[in-house]
């Protein structure tokens, strides 16, 4: 059996490898980069043969993770599709071929993302800003359900 040999690594602050839904065990490895740059496997930390290994992802990361999923379970099949394609769309002005790309954003490509979401009809700016909306209201309630109160006494 293939799975029994397969092992998944992530970054300390998976973005892009907990979408994935894993339901295998994976490894969480330390990362030199911040943000998105951590899925450059070139910044994972080494110690020997090995990578430099962690308990878990982040606070943030598992705050990330649940706000993703809350999200995408409260957007229909159709609403998901419209919004990936029109992210993509948008992402792909900026030419950048791989996710350090990304992570190293520029004037240039703020203006050409800017140029694009001016250009996009008002059906699919609604449909973009709901989205974001709906996005913003899951991070409200991940973080409020996942990390730690003050009370109003402290």
């Amino acid at each position: 059996m293939v799975s029994g040999r397969i092992r998944t690594f992530v970054p300390q602050t998976s973005i892009v490898g907990m979408l994935l839904e894993h339901a295998e065990d994976y490894t969480v490895v330390h990362s030199k980069q911040i943000g998105i740059a951590q899925h450059d496997p070139y910044s994972w930390e080494i110690l020997g043969p090995d990578f430099v290994c962690l308990e878990s992802v982040t606070a943030g990361c598992r705050v990330m993770d649940e706000t993703v999923k809350a999200w995408v379970d409260d957007m229909s099949p159709e609403e998901r599709e419209q919004f990936i394609d029109t992210f993509y769309d948008i992402l792909s002005v900026t030419q950048a071929q791989t996710v350090s790309d990304l992570a190293h954003f520029s004037l240039k490509n703020a203006r050409a993302i800017k140029q694009t979401l001016e250009n996009t009809d008002p059906e699919t700016k609604k449909m973009m800003t709901e989205a974001i909306s709906k996005l913003l209201d899951a991070a409200k309630d991940s973080f409020h359900t996942l990390l730690p109160h003050k009370k109003a006494s402290d």
